[in-house]
């Protein structure tokens, strides 16, 4: 149709070559933009919303947009460190605009740009799992993470992937069934779970042959898992002691009934002796 010739067809639709960093209104926009001087590119101001030709009189802008950043180091990386535009959530491993941005989790950590640089990034070798290591642009290698894969720590005989390249499901090991704690983990991850364990099927020689066994791929949790436990009832109140103000009633409401008693007694001898 006319429409979709004009449009392209589904999908996004690419930003537009602007003539002009000045002309560009988004992240966007700015980075497929055409600088009319002979700055290199043009870069963005996410603080003002402005697009300028290479570095101005307020620094130099972002070369990247966020939504295309993936480490820390991309994050706040900048000419001038003091200009960086974007700021790092080290808990959640994300560039985000700002740290007062709706996607920063409450009470996490936050690097803003302008005030922190690549010093707050981990090294690659502080990363100790095969997911972390390649999703912040590390390279790994039988069991280690590395700067990049001419590190000459890295094992001469090993396979080694960057994270440049490679994604984290494409290299590292899947969990082993075996090493689920829980029914909630062993059929979240598509293993089978029978009688408090988890295996790789529900034919695997050592399910318990009279046991129940259900597979992650077809049962899912809230199905199959019993549901935690409730909390323990709270402690029944003990007796509370008398206090001084009710050992003091005690005191005087047991003389009154002493002399209650001596009254009654004595008149009851009278009595008897007047019948007499």
């Amino acid at each position: 149709s006319i429409c979709s010739e004009a449009g392209g067809g589904d999908g996004p639709t690419p930003p537009i070559e602007l003539q002009g960093c000045a002309s560009a209104t988004s992240c966007a926009d700015c980075m497929a933009a055409v600088p009319e001087s002979s700055a290199d590119a043009c870069t963005w101001f996410e603080d003002i919303g402005y697009c300028e030709e290479g570095c101005g009189m307020e620094g130099c802008g972002a070369t990247q947009c966020v939504e295309s950043i993936r480490t820390c180091a991309e994050c706040l990386t900048s000419d001038d460190p003091s200009f960086s535009q974007w700021s790092w959530v080290p808990g959640t491993n994300t560039c985000v605009a700002s740290c007062s941005s709706m996607d920063v989790p409450a009470d996490a950590a936050c690097f803003a740009g302008g005030s922190y640089g690549v010093e707050v990034c981990p090294t690659c070798d502080e990363y100790t799992t095969c997911d972390a290591c390649l999703g912040n642009g590390c390279s790994y290698s039988e069991g280690g993470c590395y700067d990049s894969c001419s590190d000459p720590m890295v094992p001469a005989d090993g396979s080694c992937f960057d994270g440049n390249i490679y994604d984290s499901a494409e290299v590292c090991p899947a969990p082993l069934c075996e090493d689920m704690s829980t029914c909630d983990a062993c059929l979240g991850n598509g293993c089978s779970y029978s009688e408090g364990d988890c295996y790789d099927s529900c034919s695997d020689p050592m399910v318990p042959a009279d046991g129940s066994c259900f597979d992650g791929n077809i049962y899912d949790s809230a199905e199959v898992c019993p549901p935690p436990p409730p909390p323990p009832p709270p402690p029944m109140p003990m007796d509370a002691p008398p206090s001084a103000d009710g050992m003091d009633d005690m005191a005087t409401n047991s003389s009154v009934f002493k002399n209650v008693s001596w009254v009654i007694t004595t008149l009851a001898v009278a009595t008897y002796m007047c019948a007499l």
